[in-house]
């Protein structure tokens, strides 16, 4: 018995329940199981959760023998993208550049149950992350955070482009900033910008609001803790969620060229904007007079 069946090449219409079919071949999507009893860890969980960083187990000792690669699956982003950040920190750990934390498995239970809440809508998809969090939380870790751009090209792609694994090769450990600088001449500097006018409008709107709406959160923090949540206090209307998932903070550092360069970027796509309206309408005119 097959619950809500779908079908193709099929132009009768009814009920799939209903119907006669001839049928060639079946997809069952019947799910599947983890399982790691073909290593030798006894006590591992399965649930990379509660790993340190959806990479490190914290059963035991585990944490410093093992390390698994592709259970961080963001909801916007890739697989790949979050695999390469953690084996550029398990790189630096076996050079000994790094090290874990002493309180890895205490962390990792905070930021597990941290995304169980947050995730709630989606708690069968045990490798979600969210990407910008992520991204930053490990690369604190490595030692390459993005560096902000030096020019206004730089800052609106920086501020609208995705969080491309490129930006951390900007500085700090493997900086390659000559890659990322070729990687982002390709595009154009509002090609991330949105598309239509309406959309662009609470895209600046939102990029001018937001930092007073994180500052506030900052120099306010603790009217919001609240020791029995497991996320802050109503933080779908004062902050991201790149500040508070994956053990991330707001620091008072995020508020100064961070901050700055947002700002610089919003006034540029703002200004492109009214001059390409402007372009637009003397277009419109030039074509009446013809």
């Amino acid at each position: 018995v097959f619950e809500e069946p779908t079908y193709y090449g099929l132009e009768k219409k009814g009920a799939a329940e209903d119907l006669s079919i001839d049928i060639d071949v079946i997809v069952a999507c019947t799910g599947y199981k983890v399982s790691f009893d073909w290593l030798e860890a006894p006590g591992l969980d399965t649930n990379p959760r509660y790993w340190f960083k959806h990479c490190f187990p914290t059963c035991g000792n585990l944490g410093h023998k093992l390390a698994f690669l592709g259970y961080a699956r963001p909801h916007q982003g890739g697989i790949p993208q979050c695999a390469e950040m953690l084996a550029r920190y398990v790189t630096q750990l076996i050079l000994k550049n790094a090290r874990l934390p002493d309180n890895y498995k205490d962390l990792a239970l905070v930021e597990g149950a941290c995304e169980e809440d947050c995730f709630h809508l989606s708690k069968h998809v045990l490798p979600l992350v969210d990407y910008p969090a992520f991204m930053l939380s490990v690369s604190r870790l490595v030692g390459c955070e993005p560096a902000v751009p030096e020019t206004v090209s730089g800052m609106v792609k920086y501020w609208t482009f995705p969080l491309w694994s490129c930006f951390f090769r900007t500085q700090g450990v493997g900086a390659k900033p000559k890659t990322c600088e070729a990687v982002l001449n390709k595009f154009g500097t509002f090609d991330g910008v949105a598309p239509n006018l309406p959309l662009a409008s609470v895209q600046i709107m939102l990029t001018f609001f937001t930092p007073f709406l994180n500052f506030f959160s900052y120099v306010f923090a603790k009217l919001f803790e609240n020791q029995r949540a497991r996320l802050p206090i109503a933080f779908k209307f004062r902050m991201s969620k790149m500040y508070f998932m994956s053990g991330n903070t707001l620091r008072l550092g995020d508020f100064g060229m961070p901050l700055l360069a947002q700002w610089i970027a919003a006034a540029a796509i703002m200004l492109h904007g009214i001059s390409s309206l402007f372009h637009y309408k003397m277009t419109i005119l030039e074509k009446k007079r013809m």
